[in-house]
């Protein structure tokens, strides 16, 4: 029988703007990143955080067994996409990078791998995933919200801003947006603040949405994030039948409660 092991991704990024929240993080703030990094150590889950902008001696004073830095500048890229790198925001970028580590790690026999792909800043980890859930190598566990996309205020901004941007002679992009409308009718919110996927699975699944926001990127230049709403579509258009959205994955999301039996906290 196979053994399962959570490796766990999150991003710690300075050098541009938070468009989200509309905030620049200031570099080697441990106040940032503490609770997350307090977390893996007391649950001993190993965690790469990819950082580009903090210093040697931030690296070298919290830099532990369970916790390792990730310089961007070391992570190789698609040089052909290089160009088109530099202009995707941080929240999207963060993918990329996640998306390249999990290429570069080494399978173990009679091991799976799963990883936990998070926020820095507000997610914790109450418990060790394995304990909690009943771990499927073909199921993607990921933080749902309270609402449903199409009776969000917040989401319908955010499209309404994206579409700012499209022009509305592209048919191919349009019809994207006008597919949303039918696979996001009475769906409830995902988060990619926090989800967790089986080595395979991760790729399959970063590779669509990564493939998809550089396809993007290469006809616009954006001024909010893709990341929220085109998670939701890639998830819901293509793996729609692997969700598992049980209560013990994520607190209950917009209130800040540390409920014993769950995986995740989440804001």
């Amino acid at each position: 029988m196979n053994r399962n092991v959570i490796k766990c991704l999150s991003a710690y990024l300075c050098l541009d703007k938070d468009l989200h929240k509309n905030t620049q993080l200031k570099p080697n703030n441990f106040d940032y990143i503490e609770n997350y990094y307090l977390s893996m150590i007391n649950n001993k889950k190993e965690s790469i955080i990819v950082v580009d902008n903090i210093d040697d001696s931030f690296n070298t004073i919290h830099q532990c067994d369970y916790v390792n830095f990730l310089k961007t500048d070391d992570i190789k890229l698609n040089q052909d996409q290089s160009d088109i790198i530099k202009k995707i925001l941080l929240h999207d970028k963060r993918f990329i990078y996640f998306l390249q580590i999990i290429k570069n790690n080494k399978l173990i026999d009679n091991t799976n791998i799963y990883y936990l792909i998070t926020d820095v800043a507000d997610v914790e980890l109450l418990n060790d995933p394995d304990t909690i859930l009943k771990l499927d190598p073909n199921i993607i566990y990921i933080c749902k919200e309270n609402e449903t996309i199409d009776k969000n205020i917040w989401f319908d901004n955010y499209i309404k801003d994206i579409l700012k941007i499209i022009d509305p002679l592209d048919l191919e992009i349009i019809g994207m947006f006008d597919e949303m409308k039918e696979l996001f009718s009475g769906k409830i919110i995902l988060n990619c603040g926090a989800i967790l996927v089986c080595h395979d699975l991760m790729i399959k699944l970063l590779n669509d949405f990564v493939s998809l926001t550089i396809k993007l990127y290469s006809k616009y230049s954006f001024t909010r994030p893709l990341d929220m709403l085109f998670f939701n579509y890639v998830i819901y258009k293509y793996y729609s039948e692997c969700l598992y959205l049980g209560n013990d994955f994520n607190t209950k999301f917009g209130h800040y409660l540390r409920e014993k039996g769950k995986v995740i906290k989440h804001k």
